[in-house]
């Protein structure tokens, strides 16, 4: 009997949390727009079991397992979008993204150099959970304000090497922005 209750709760109490928080929020509310500043990377190590980063060296000898990239968008609001307290806040990008790339001067595995490395990549913002780069680019990178995500490597390099990384995020408007270089060596 109380493993039924327990049960029912947990499922109850998100049900009709969301369910109030869908009437109340029914109204039609106007977006907070922002505009992407810059793309920056940098090489940091993850704990997969805890999300906890670190600091990335390549003297260490950590495998490319350990490889976390973080993908730091700062963003300038244009407007604060709906105030009214009934309105949960829905984060546009004035300037839609078009896609986004990763590029390394060094093959990795089958992909040469100077093709899109992301096709073997997952985002993550916390280490635990993670998405693939056509949701990163809709859903995070266009319609959320983060300013920060990962990018984990999905399979190891079969060869060692020191790789120049940089990223390139096209938008609508024909602009694009891309990353600085960074170096990192890249251990089976």
């Amino acid at each position: 009997m109380f493993r039924f209750k327990a049960n029912y709760l947990k499922f109850i109490l998100p049900v009709t949390l969301g369910f109030m928080l869908l009437i109340s929020c029914s109204k039609d509310c106007e977006n907070t727009l922002y505009e992407i500043n810059s793309i920056g990377l940098t090489p940091r190590t993850i704990n997969l079991s805890t999300g906890q980063d670190g600091p990335w060296n390549n003297e260490a000898g950590f495998t490319s397992t350990n490889l976390a990239l973080r993908l730091d968008m700062p963003k300038t609001v244009l407007n604060p979008g709906s105030l009214d307290s009934d309105c949960i806040p829905k984060y546009r990008n004035n300037n839609k993204a078009t896609s986004i790339e990763m590029f390394s001067n060094q093959a990795f595995n089958a992909i040469p150099a100077g093709e899109d490395l992301l096709e073997v990549c997952v985002f993550t913002g916390d280490g635990l959970n993670f998405i693939n780069k056509a949701d990163f680019l809709q859903s995070y990178l266009n319609e959320s304000n983060f300013p920060s995500y990962f990018i984990l490597f999905n399979f190891k390099p079969t060869v060692e090497a020191t790789h120049s990384l940089r990223v390139v995020v096209e938008f609508e408007d024909g602009t694009s922005k891309e990353s600085e270089f960074v170096e990192v060596l890249l251990k089976p």
